[in-house]
């Protein structure tokens, strides 16, 4: 076997896990159009959304090599197309938890909390938000927009009112919207879910942080925290030439 037969055989190889695991994204046995397949998972997978442009372009050197006579002395895929297409078969056959990109160990406050307290240690670490536990579990993540919307009540722009106030009583100015503003995934989902939560348009309200415990429940520790800042390191650290 020649080198070239060698990278092409690699490039339909990994052509045909992707293939696959588009069939099992979209639950079909059915024969369907690769191109049809991709429109389809598109409208709900932001994996496949990420990946949609290349995957077409592979799509059609993969169709060159196979069906066209003599292709392979003409279309041996380049360095690109050879390694991209294995970064995203691995990508969408074995996608990196969610975990693998969050921030560790995650800093918690409790309810009781002095409104100073978090504050200061908000502040110390640069943090715009930080989950609130009760009893051992969570119950909220207090946020920077939350503050400044308790702040902003006449009543409470004194000095001594933010050193007697608790995590508690300022959270009672939390808006809807805030209390839907986090996430809690379970440890083995993964990071095309995280960026399904971030994806505008998904929800009716701007997710601001996901949280990640064993199962999901609030009543287990918060393994991991990932912000919207996080995403730039998903999309190109952990998915290299996303």
């Amino acid at each position: 076997m020649t080198e070239e037969d060698s990278v092409v055989n690699s490039f339909i190889e990994n052509y045909n896990r992707i293939d696959q695991q588009l069939r099992r994204l979209a639950n079909i046995k059915e024969y369907k159009p690769f191109p049809e397949l991709l429109a389809s998972l598109t409208r709900f997978d932001v994996a496949i959304r990420l990946y949609e442009g290349d995957l077409r372009r592979l799509h059609e050197l993969r169709n060159m090599l196979v069906h066209q006579a003599g292709a392979r002395s003409v279309a041996i895929p380049n360095a690109w197309a050879a390694r991209r297409i294995a970064e995203i078969a691995a990508a969408l056959t074995s996608p990196p938890h969610a975990l693998s990109i969050a921030n560790r160990p995650v800093t918690t406050c409790l309810d009781t909390d002095s409104l100073q307290n978090v504050v200061v240690l908000m502040c110390e670490k640069s943090y715009s938000q930080i989950p609130v536990i009760r009893d051992g579990k969570l119950v909220s993540v207090l946020t920077t927009n939350v503050i400044a919307r308790w702040l902003a009540q006449p009543a409470n722009n004194e000095i001594a009112d933010v050193m007697a106030t608790t995590v508690k009583q300022v959270l009672k100015c939390a808006s809807p919207e805030d209390r839907k503003s986090y996430k809690l995934i379970r440890l083995d989902q993964t990071i095309f879910d995280v960026l399904g939560l971030f994806s505008p348009g998904n929800r009716e309200y701007t997710i601001d942080s996901v949280l990640i415990s064993a199962n999901g429940k609030s009543t287990e520790t918060i393994m991991g925290i990932i912000t919207p800042e996080d995403l730039p390191k998903i999309i190109a650290g952990v998915l290299p030439g996303a």
